[in-house]
């Protein structure tokens, strides 16, 4: 080889030298080895990392000494760990992985607390307020306060005192409490059989209002049929009208006091016993259903039939034949005044 070209060599072998030393220093100073491997990661990363398994220690990470050690000695490389030392057992105590240079010292409860359980060296002591007293976790528990024995007037207790709070008391939103026991089962009970009392009284009296006893007038008339001596003494006594009236007009006047007291639910068997027409009592219902203007047009429609030979003897008579006699009593009574009853020979 000759002397110009070896001299060429050997200068870019040198300037290869150079170029790779300049790389190696300047990884070492930016870069540490990453905890899970030959990977590099930056150390300016390593702030991110204080709540990691690894500190920072000078230019490098070191692993932290897990719960129950401290640190003794840093590591001297990366992802390495130092030296770790345990804590004491029963003294000491440390709960998660760290880089204290000493372990914490066991808490030791206060006169006024009860152990829950012992410091280890991963553990620290468990204390609470001993029973009938409290401490709230929301504030610095320096002593534990003494339970309230009872609520205040008026108010009903919810919880009973723990060791992390007082009683709880409450103002009462709904009624006293009922009656408790059997004594409270009587009194609902007796409201209830009042409330049924009055319900079944005001019913009964609904009832024989609208029936207009009807009920009873049928009753009245069995009994006569089995009974002829009774129907002798209880024969009613003709009606005839006043002195001076019109016959036909005062008829006309009655039939106001028959439309209220016939039965609503009798009408129809009462048109066809005064040998109306289904056409013709149709025709009177058909003017007002809701009222007793049909029950007066089917009176009209009869009377206009029946001629001048009508009389409110034939209606009274009809009533009893249909078995309501005791409505036909009572209409006889109301039409008093005007009419008068006949004379017997």
């Amino acid at each position: 080889m000759s002397p110009g070209l070896a001299s060429m060599s050997a200068s870019l072998l040198l300037l290869l030298l150079c170029l790779l030393a300049h790389e190696t220093k300047s990884a070492s100073v930016s870069l540490a080895q990453d905890p899970e491997g030959p990977q590099l990661i930056p150390v300016a990363l390593s702030r991110s990392t204080e709540d990691s398994e690894f500190y920072q220690h000078e230019d490098h990470l070191c692993r932290k000494c897990p719960a129950g050690f401290h640190v003794e000695k840093h590591c001297v490389t990366s992802n390495t760990s130092g030296k770790c030392s345990r804590c004491e057992e029963g003294a000491e105590f440390t709960e998660y992985p760290n880089a204290l240079p000493k372990c914490l010292t066991c808490r030791v409860c206060r006169k006024d607390e009860v152990q829950l359980s012992k410091c280890n060296s991963s553990k620290n002591t468990q204390c609470t307020c001993k029973n009938g007293t409290f401490c709230s976790p929301d504030h610095p528990c320096e002593i534990c306060q003494r339970c309230t024995l009872r609520c205040p007037e008026g108010d009903t207790q919810v919880s009973s005192c723990t060791p992390q709070s007082d009683i709880q008391c409450a103002h009462p939103t709904g009624p006293p409490p009922a009656a408790g026991g059997v004594a409270g089962w009587m009194v609902i009970c007796i409201v209830a059989l009042v409330i049924l009392i009055l319900l079944a009284v005001l019913w009964w009296c609904w009832y024989s209002r609208n029936s207009s006893s009807g009920g009873d007038s049928r009753k009245m008339s069995g009994s006569f049929k089995g009974n002829p001596a009774s129907q002798v003494v209880s024969r009613r006594r003709k009606l005839v009208p006043g002195r001076g009236k019109d016959p036909i007009e005062t008829l006309r006047c009655s039939f106001d006091t028959f439309t209220q007291e016939v039965p609503f639910k009798d009408w129809r068997r009462f048109g066809r016993a005064l040998l109306l027409t289904e056409n013709e009592i149709e025709i009177a219902e058909r003017s007002d259903k809701y009222s007793q203007e049909p029950h007066y047009q089917m009176l009209c429609t009869w009377l206009n039939k029946a001629g001048v030979g009508a009389s409110v003897n034939q209606l009274l008579e009809t009533l009893d034949k249909i078995d309501l006699r005791g409505v036909a009593d009572i209409i006889c009574s109301k039409l008093i005044g005007l009419y008068e009853e006949e004379e017997l020979n």
